[in-house]
């Protein structure tokens, strides 16, 4: 079953689905391993340019819309808990989340494109092959393959 209804339109179809996992595993432990803000923003960059390449500008646009909405909405909790807890306020500030919201960035351009040009039995068959245990590999591949159907509902509604 095909990831998405939208015809093969990106150079990502073409590549193997477990270039694109291994991309998205780099990319996690980069995420990870790198603290500094312009590193951050070097990896942010190169990611998006990835992520331009399932050519679904729309889809992008959406993403990040409501990615904005949902940090927007952990900023403004955690003003509410400074304003309770003072100590709590010290870390909100703009250069203190900056790199986790840049982090969190990397990781949507990363995992969007093995979704979106993935078809679920590849990535299931791959995470297989790797030997890991069924309890991992299974909501691994329902996670990967909800952000589509949770689109496709999003579009029917």
């Amino acid at each position: 079953m095909q990831a998405s209804s939208v015809p093969n339109l990106s150079l990502l179809n073409a590549v193997d689905i477990r270039v694109k996992m291994m991309i998205t595993a780099l990319a996690s432990v980069m995420t990870v391993a790198i603290s500094s803000l312009y590193a951050q923003c070097f990896l942010f960059a190169v990611s998006f340019l990835y992520l331009l390449m399932i050519r679904r500008p729309k889809l992008i646009l959406v993403s990040y819309l409501l990615f904005l909405i949902m940090m927007a909405i952990a900023c403004g909790f955690g003003l509410v808990l400074a304003h309770f807890l003072p100590m709590m306020g010290k870390g909100m500030e703009l250069k203190s989340l900056a790199v986790p919201f840049m982090r969190a960035f990397t990781m949507l351009n990363v995992v969007l494109p093995l979704a979106f040009t993935g078809r679920l039995q590849q990535i299931l068959n791959s995470l297989q092959k790797l030997k890991l245990p069924f309890v991992i590999y299974l909501p691994a591949a329902v996670i990967v393959r909800f952000i589509p159907t949770f689109t496709n509902d999003i579009k029917q509604i």
